[in-house]
């Protein structure tokens, strides 16, 4: 990496995919931006498995502490049932790598965004019996309104006309 002012400037998708090769998985050669503030962080896509997430650390942000800091915080998250990203371990226990002066962790999980009740199939399902029963239900009563007004105001015309 040259000195050059845009830290990224020579992060590559190429690149991207040789680091998390470096680490021992096989990159399909998909590849997707994700939207980060400060670092950059890619969803890299794995043969034959799930993709891994790959955060590159903006260079001389922080310090190799500061970010072991953070991953062994995350780590702990994890232990707590608690839904982050946590780093991935190599054999001997690093989570912070490194790639042609770029330092990066991979995480294998991805985290989406919340699903409410009626994403799933038994709740559509709910959701559907529910509208076939109280359709024809509002629809009677509706019509049992107009019906209604219907008579009544013939009986306010034939009253007036008397």
């Amino acid at each position: 990496m040259s000195d050059n002012k845009q830290p990224f400037f020579e992060l590559k998708p190429n690149t991207v995919i040789d680091a998390v090769e470096s680490i021992g998985y096989l990159s399909d050669g998909r590849i997707m931006a994700l939207n980060s503030y400060e670092n950059r962080v890619y969803q890299v896509g794995l043969d034959e498995s799930e993709p891994l997430i790959a955060k590159f650390y903006r260079p001389q942000r922080w310090t190799d502490e500061q970010i072991g800091e953070e991953h062994r915080f995350m780590a702990q998250l994890v232990e707590q049932d608690l839904s982050v990203v946590a780093p991935i371990k190599s054999d001997t226990g690093q989570t912070l790598f490194s790639y042609d002066d770029y330092r990066f962790f991979g995480g294998i999980q991805q985290l989406r965004g919340a699903h409410f009740l009626s994403h799933d199939l038994w709740t559509l399902g709910i959701c559907w019996l529910v509208a076939v029963v109280c359709c024809p239900l509002l629809y009677r009563s509706e019509h049992r309104a107009k019906t209604a007004a219907a008579i009544q105001e013939n009986l306010l015309h034939a009253s007036a006309s008397r």
